[in-house]
């Protein structure tokens, strides 16, 4: 007898309310001044070395790994659902321009850093939409050294879809300290056929010297439509030695296909964003970060008793439990644990010549990691329905058909995950599972599952 019905398969896409949300680690972590941390960082610097060499206590940890911490990126992704369907590419790539800015508010202003994400883990989420679409995020570290965060985001139903490939950096110039991302996102506005990209800028760690410590965001933000020819450029400002001036204010330039200076976007972004038209002279609201929050449309995750061990939340539950209740002596503990683990792996690998294998992205010709089940065709309102995911694969149902034993199969053959959990594994295709859902007393247990 079949184990899977369509119950089953349906069940195994669930997703439901986050808690604590992001929200709320960054209000806790609003309470810390940063004061107990500065000469335990500062003993170890020296100009020009990278941070990956620091030994950071637990406690200037954020209790999240940089997979989950990049969606903070997509607090507003319904700004996105709007760029993809207006009516003119000035309009769209505007729009596109203000859902990116809209995500920087939600970095604390004190000094954490989420977790280095170890090789293999992954991380997914979405959003349900009030027009019944359906967001998703899913991110995998697919490379250790470099340390690479492999992204693919979408909303096949609204019209666009995304990647990225993205290195996480931190470096002491002897003043302050930086963590920046390197890499683009792009996204494909995929009804017009329109390829966007963009950078990160930096997060910047000052006051070590002189407290509190205080984090912000500096550098440069580009962004490009490679078809319409349209560019912005963004300066975050960096708060100087003395006074407040430019403290997490930006100063932006829309350009026209021709290079023409047409726009410009100034303000506070933790506070609020002003965007003029050079061409009118008009100036108004480009957002405001409190009106902003009354709309962000909750974002969605798997319940925790279905994860995998290798998904961030589960993979790191031991340290951020610790860190939350304030043991630090047991999160640097576990963090230790987690840690050896990865080494001993990679050891292992080293000595038997084998190489670690990505289970969500692969390599493409040009050595970038892919989404193995990427789709940028543009949605067809006429066979296509539901878009779900099952196993960290996306799969778009066709219109009005009913899951059936071959249907299921299909889906499911090549997933690297199992999301459910059954009394009897089918063998026809549990064989080619890696990885087994299982929980943590028996974790130990399954075959081809890392310690970590």
């Amino acid at each position: 007898m079949f184990p899977f019905t369509s119950s089953d398969l349906l069940k195994a896409t669930e997703y439901v309310s986050q808690s604590p949300k992001p929200q709320d680690y960054i209000d806790a972590m609003e309470k810390d001044d940063g004061k107990s941390i500065i000469w335990e960082i500062v003993k170890q610097l020296r100009p020009g070395m990278s941070l990956d060499r620091v030994t950071l206590p637990t406690h200037i940890l954020e209790p999240r790994s940089l997979l989950e911490k990049l969606t903070d990126y997509f607090t507003h992704i319904e700004l996105v659902n709007e760029a993809a369907n207006l009516p003119t590419p000035e309009e769209r790539f505007v729009k596109l321009v203000q859902f990116f800015l809209s995500g920087f508010y939600v970095n604390p202003k004190t000094c954490k850093k989420p977790y280095n994400p170890l090789l293999g883990e992954f991380y997914r989420t979405s959003w349900e939409h009030s027009d019944g679409s359906k967001s998703f995020f899913i991110a995998e570290q697919t490379s250790h050294h470099p340390p690479i965060s492999s992204i693919y985001a979408c909303n096949r139903k609204s019209g666009w879809v995304g990647d990225g490939n993205l290195h996480f950096v931190t470096t002491f110039n002897g003043v302050t300290a930086s963590a920046g991302i390197e890499g683009t996102i792009h996204a494909k506005f995929t009804k017009y056929n329109e390829d966007y990209t963009w950078n990160f800028p930096s997060a910047i760690v000052g006051g070590l010297y002189i407290p509190p410590l205080v984090m912000e965001i500096g550098g440069e933000l580009n962004f490009e439509c490679i078809q319409s020819k349209y560019k912005a450029t963004v300066l975050f400002k960096t708060k100087p030695f003395f006074g407040d001036d430019g403290f997490r204010e930006i100063d932006g330039t829309v350009y026209s296909p021709k290079g023409d200076k047409i726009m410009k976007i100034v303000g506070k972004y933790d506070k609020e964003l002003f965007i003029t038209d050079l061409r009118t002279g008009i100036t108004k609201s480009f957002f405001n970060v409190d009106e902003l929050k009354k709309k962000t449309e909750e974002r969605k995750v798997r319940r925790y008793e279905k994860l995998h061990p290798f998904e961030s939340e589960k993979l790191f539950k031991k340290v951020s439990d610790a860190i939350i209740n304030n043991d630090q002596e047991k999160a640097m503990k576990e963090k230790f644990v987690l840690e050896e683990a990865q080494r001993a792996e990679k050891k292992l690998n080293d000595d038997n010549g084998t190489e670690h294998v990505t289970k969500l992205f692969k390599k493409d010709e040009f050595g970038v990691y892919r989404y193995k089940w990427e789709n940028w065709n543009v949605y067809d309102e006429t066979t296509e329905g539901e878009e779900i995911e099952v196993g960290g694969k996306l799969v778009t149902l066709k219109k009005g058909e009913s899951l059936n034993e071959e249907r299921i199969i299909e889906i499911v053959k090549d997933v690297p995950y199992v999301d459910w959990e059954i009394d009897q594994e089918p063998p026809h295709i549990m064989k080619s599972f890696r990885f087994l859902l299982e929980d943590d007393t028996n974790k130990n247990k399954s075959d081809g599952v890392s310690i970590l």
